[in-house]
């Protein structure tokens, strides 16, 4: 099933798969990265994926991850992808939600961040009630609710929930 939107996924083309056998093979195949929005899937030599990330440009994002900085991920990370997949997405959004589904379907050592059972933070207002409330929640379950979001950081959509609440 398509990650984002729940639908059957096309098999020819999603997660395209970009195998590889040596540093510099998969070098050459970084190259060939699009330069779109989208997620991508970091895979060991026996085939498990080992981290999921979310990019504006899967292209840059991943090549970031090979520039000899840490900062884009753990040093002993790089040394273990064998091999990677992406899949392009119309949005960032989109991007962020397949990420979130991927990292809960294959649970990757390296997504310490989102392997729990959390989701993505939204800021929901309920349209069925004479005074519409706004508040904060993990679920979009509700039609009678106008969702916002998703949000990376729970802590920073409470403050702002709070400040709307001074107004």
């Amino acid at each position: 099933m398509d990650p984002v939107h729940g639908r059957p996924e096309p098999t020819a083309s999603y997660p395209r798969r970009v195998p590889s056998q040596t540093t510099d093979k998969l070098a050459e195949q970084r190259r060939g990265l699009p330069d779109q929005p989208g997620v991508y899937l970091f895979r060991d030599e026996r085939g498990r994926v080992i981290y999921v990330g979310k990019a504006k440009s899967i292209r840059k994002r991943v090549a970031s991850h090979f520039s000899g900085r840490t900062a884009y991920g753990p040093a002993e990370l790089v040394p273990l992808i064998d091999g990677l997949e992406y899949v392009v997405t119309a949005t960032e959004a989109e991007a962020l939600l397949a990420e979130q589904n991927f990292i809960k379907r294959y649970k990757p050592r390296f997504n310490i961040r989102l392997r729990d059972d959390k989701s993505y933070p939204y800021i929901a207002i309920s349209l069925d009630e004479e005074f519409p409330r706004v508040y904060f929640t993990r679920e979009r379950h509700r039609r009678d609710r106008a969702y916002f979001g998703p949000y990376s950081n729970a802590k920073k959509v409470r403050g702002t929930l709070d400040l709307l609440q001074k107004v």
